[in-house]
């Protein structure tokens, strides 16, 4: 399991995502914070694995975050060197997507709904 350090540079790098650090310890070591930008946020990022096992047993997770042009998108999770799960897509539902996982393995799909939905 990556550090909460790790998964702050991935998501800073791959996504433009900040990094938001609320618990500490004692030594002031971070156990537990989230990323991201504008309305969206993923917490649940700690370094306490049971804390992590219980939040990943609820349920398959996947976080949908809505962005303005998901090819542009794409194109910036590409620069960063990472790899796309699944390119931009027209969807049935009238969206256009495109996925990748986080270091976790959490599927992070990304959408802008066309101007006729």
């Amino acid at each position: 399991m990556p550090s909460i350090e790790k998964m702050a540079e991935w998501y800073e790098k791959v996504l433009g995502w900040k990094a938001s650090y609320d618990v500490f310890d004692e030594d002031d070591n971070c156990t537990y914070g989230g990323f991201g930008t504008g309305e969206t946020w993923l917490f649940n990022v700690s370094r306490d694995p049971g804390m992590r096992e219980k939040a990943y047993e609820r349920s398959e997770m996947c976080l949908f975050t809505k962005v303005e042009n998901v090819d542009q998108a794409s194109r910036q999770v590409s620069k960063s060197g990472y790899k796309l799960d699944s390119p931009p897509k027209d969807e049935p539902w009238g969206g256009r997507t495109f996925s990748i996982k986080d270091l976790n393995g959490l599927p992070l799909v990304f959408y802008q709904l066309n101007e006729d939905h």
